[in-house]
């Protein structure tokens, strides 16, 4: 054997294993009958040093809470991952999740089979954080003051409907159940870890009640309020009549004369609102026996005193023969006029009904139109 022409002392075999570049060829002798042949030469060259090496993409060598850490590897065609001297199973391409600390080493092979290992790689934790929040009470309305948000550690961010730096404004995020966060960073790099409070904005109650309701002795009805800003405590005053004090909508039973009640209302955020209504209480219809539709703004129309109370209540008026003449809608809102048809009626006795409720007998008489 030859290299660059210089004979290799004592490389006598058919096949050599060599570690130096050049050009190598062999001449082969048949002893027997003394003749040679020449090989061809083969150029041996060296391939260069396999460099294998890690980094992070981050560029960081801290692995955040929760998180993994990009490592890239270079330097070859197949890799092997490492960590702590432990073959990591599968891991056989450049890229590498890291999701633990330790000691990672990566061995690259080139095309031709060299390989070449890394400088140790330590990856170190980023302590994680425990992230707090304050409660943040509840306001009555948006016209309140601004106040200042307190989450620990310091240095996070405040975000959130109404939310400046660290201050919550309650007129900016309006009436409403908002979402206000605190998020802090353990390290630039990492996520933020965040805790959430929820800011109310209650609607201030409201109540829609007549200021009076007309009734009569004995009659039960419910009395039926109109609500805003969403109240669940209830409270009526006096008790007098009502089956349930602390209902939204109490039933008078049996009422026997006139009351004033007051309604006091709260929300779950303790916002408060109150009422009262009236209840004026007729015995019965006060019927008048005469009334003079002539013209001179005087008992033009025949007005049934306490009839407010009946709001079912159905008149019925009848000449000499027994006729109809004037017959009222419920609730005798338009009077008797001493008109039928358009026609002014003459001076006289007429007969009449009032129906005033089912369970109570038809109340007969007679009116006198005086011309």
């Amino acid at each position: 054997w030859f290299r660059d022409d210089q004979l290799l002392a004592g490389l006598v075999t058919d096949s050599v294993s060599i570690n130096q570049p050049g050009r190598y060829r062999s001449v082969l002798t048949y002893t027997a009958i003394g003749c040679t042949v020449a090989s061809n030469t083969v150029a041996i060259t060296r391939s260069a040093p396999v460099l294998a090496s890690i980094k992070s993409i981050s560029g960081l060598n801290r692995l955040c809470p929760q998180e993994s850490l990009s490592l890239e590897g270079s330097g070859g065609t197949q890799y092997v991952w490492q960590k702590d001297g432990q073959v990591i199973a599968g891991a056989t391409v450049a890229q590498y999740a890291a999701e633990a600390t330790g000691t990672y080493t990566l061995t690259a092979i080139d095309g031709f089979g060299c390989q070449g290992v890394s400088k140790p790689f330590v990856v170190v934790a980023v302590p994680p954080v425990t992230v707090r929040f304050d409660s943040i009470p509840g306001v009555c309305g948006p016209n309140n003051p601004t106040y200042t948000l307190q989450g620990s550690p310091t240095g996070g961010l405040f975000a959130g409907p109404g939310v400046n730096n660290d201050q919550f404004s309650p007129q900016q995020a309006g009436v409403g159940n908002h979402s206000l966060t605190y998020t802090v960073k353990p390290a630039p790099e990492c996520a933020g870890v965040t805790v959430t409070r929820l800011a109310v904005v209650a609607p201030i109650p409201t109540i829609q009640l007549p200021d009076s309701i007309i009734t009569y002795r004995g009659n039960s009805l419910p009395i039926n309020p109109v609500y805003s800003g969403h109240p669940m405590i209830f409270q009526w005053s006096p008790p007098t009549y009502l089956d349930d004090p602390s209902s939204l909508s109490p039933v008078v039973g049996n009422i026997g004369r006139d009351i004033t009640y007051t309604i006091d209302v709260a929300n779950e955020t303790g916002c408060t609102a109150r009422d009262s209504v009236r209840f004026i209480v007729y015995a019965q219809v006060w019927l008048p026996e005469a009334f003079s539709p002539n013209g001179d703004g005087l008992n033009d129309v025949w007005v049934l005193t306490g009839i407010e109370a009946f709001p079912d209540a159905m008149v019925t008026v009848f000449n000499r023969w027994g006729e109809v003449i004037f017959q009222s809608d419920k609730g005798y809102h338009k009077p008797f006029d001493g008109t039928a048809g358009g026609r002014i009626l003459p001076a006289g006795l007429y007969p009449y009904t009032l129906h005033t409720v089912p369970d109570r007998p038809v109340l007969r008489g007679s009116l006198v139109i005086i011309r």
